[in-house]
């Protein structure tokens, strides 16, 4: 069984438990940016392996280590920040180098 939260543009979120995945959310209006080296020396609370960072509405349950994927590419959720934007999860990708 798969789980996948589809956003947007080409946004798809699942959460992994033992060998199932199973779908979080669907059709969630979500902001992505791809974060370069320069944003790490001013954003000190971003983590070394976060690659693209994420804000969804808090509609849906997203956990730390949950899988995403983005234009075809898979992402690891390394952070869910709940509390810098009220009503929205902020979150920190990396590369998600798990199996299928």
């Amino acid at each position: 069984m798969r789980n996948f939260i589809f956003f947007g543009f080409s946004f798809l979120i699942f959460s992994i438990f033992g060998q199932t995945e199973s779908v979080i959310a669907d059709d969630l209006l979500a902001v992505y940016e791809e974060v370069s080296a320069r944003m790490k020396m001013y954003d000190v609370g971003l983590l070394e392996s976060t690659t693209v960072r994420v804000l969804i509405p808090k509609t849906t349950d997203v956990k730390v280590l949950d899988r995403l994927y983005l234009n075809n590419e898979v992402y690891l959720i390394n952070n869910v920040n709940t509390s810098s934007l009220p009503g929205f999860y902020y979150l920190q990708l990396g590369a998600d180098t798990r199996g299928n």
